[in-house]
C-alpha cells in the first residue's frame, strides 16, 4: 500500500511540473514544459472585436491556439491580425493572415499569453482581485517599433462584450525627429464584439 501512494505522489509532482500556468515562464522547469491556460482566462478573448469612431475603425480577430511550441517550451496562446481603417481609408488589413497555415503562432501580427492579474505592471485600478487581463505583443504593418504592446481587458457591460485595450509603445524617429510611416494610432480603444 506504501508503495502504491509513494507512485500516487511521485506522478502528482511530475503532472505538476508538467503543466504550470499562463502568468510567466519560470527558470526553474525544465524545458518542455507546458504553461496551460489552466482557468481559460485566453478564451474570453477569442473572437472579432470592432472600435468604431466617425470614419475610422480598428477589428481585431482573435484565436486560442493550445500547445504552441516556441522552441523551448510549449504554451496557450491568443494569435489575431487586424484591419484599421482612418477617415474612410484603408490603411492596413492584415485579416486575411490569420487563415494562412504557413504562419505559426508568434510570427502573427498579434501574439502572446501573458495574463496578468490586477496589481501587475498597468495595474488596473478598477479590476476586481480575481479578474486577468492579457499582454500581447503587436506588430504593425505600417510603423516600425522598437517595442510595442498590447494590453486587454474583458468586460461586459450592460449585456454587451466588449474589450478595453491600450496600445502601448516606442516608434523609431529618423534623424529629424520624424515618425515613419501612418499606422493604428497609440491609445486606448473599446472594441465591441462582433
Amino acid at each position: 500500500m506504501k508503495a502504491i501512494i509513494k507512485l500516487i505522489i511521485i506522478l502528482s509532482i511530475i503532472s505538476c511540473k508538467a503543466q504550470s500556468p499562463l502568468f510567466k515562464a519560470d527558470p526553474t522547469l525544465p524545458a518542455g514544459t507546458y504553461y496551460k491556460d489552466l482557468n481559460n482566462d485566453l478564451d474570453k478573448f477569442v473572437g472579432t472585436w470592432k472600435w468604431e469612431e466617425n470614419n475610422s475603425s480598428f477589428t481585431i480577430t482573435l484565436q486560442k491556439i493550445e500547445q504552441y511550441f516556441d522552441g523551448v517550451n510549449y504554451q496557450d496562446m491568443l494569435i489575431g491580425e487586424y484591419k484599421y481603417i482612418d477617415n474612410g481609408n484603408l490603411v492596413v488589413n492584415t485579416l486575411p493572415l490569420l487563415s494562412d497555415s504557413s504562419i505559426e503562432g508568434s510570427y502573427h501580427n498579434i501574439s502572446g499569453c501573458l495574463i496578468l492579474n490586477k496589481f501587475m505592471p498597468l495595474p488596473c485600478e478598477d479590476c476586481s482581485t480575481d479578474e486577468r487581463r492579457v499582454k500581447l505583443f503587436f506588430d504593425d504593418q505600417n510603423m516600425t517599433y522598437k517595442q510595442t504592446s498590447f494590453w486587454l481587458r474583458h468586460r461586459i457591460i450592460n449585456g454587451i462584450e466588449q474589450i478595453d485595450a491600450k496600445l502601448i509603445g516606442y516608434r523609431v524617429v529618423d534623424e529629424n525627429n520624424v515618425l515613419d510611416g501612418g499606422g493604428v494610432p497609440f491609445g486606448e480603444y473599446t472594441l465591441i464584439k462582433q
